[in-house]
């Protein structure tokens, strides 16, 4: 079976057509539609880093390291680790979107944050020129909040 990539123009599609689908779902139980630019963009990054590598059928260097280190001990380099782990697969996965800038805080940097991480992504999506932030937390009982 052979695949075709098709490169679209999104300026160019009709308002009422769906870009892709978003985390959440409907009343129906099925995942909403999406028809921004920008969300489509944020929602395809947190697809991306929420994905373990090896975890997508027929794509198995799509995704990251994220959720395997984010829990692990809170050792001196763990910001840089993150921050690799983080810019690496958005530089082959979704180059459309520009980093600006990743703030990784434990606990010696904010007291509060006892087994903690907080780990914010500043982007901008180049064709729109839109800027947002991803907040991930992950927590002492293993869960990991994205905001």
């Amino acid at each position: 079976m052979a695949y075709q990539v098709v490169n679209v123009d999104v300026d160019r599609l009709a308002p009422n057509t769906a870009l892709g689908i978003d985390f959440t779902f409907n009343n129906l139980g099925v995942f909403k539609s999406i028809y921004d630019t920008n969300k489509q963009a944020l929602a395809n990054l947190k697809t991306l880093l929420l994905t373990r590598k090896g975890e997508r059928y027929g794509l198995p260097e799509f995704g990251t390291d994220l959720l395997y280190i984010i829990f692990q001990p809170n050792v001196d380099d763990i910001k840089d680790n993150i921050k690799d782990i983080i810019l690496g697969p958005i530089g082959t996965w979704l180059p459309y979107i520009e980093i600006d800038e990743i703030d990784v805080k434990t606990l010696k940097d904010d007291p509060r944050l006892i087994h903690t991480i907080e780990v914010t992504i500043s982007f901008t999506v180049l064709k729109t020129a839109d800027s947002g932030k991803i907040r991930l937390f992950a927590k002492e009982n293993g869960i990991l909040e994205v905001k």
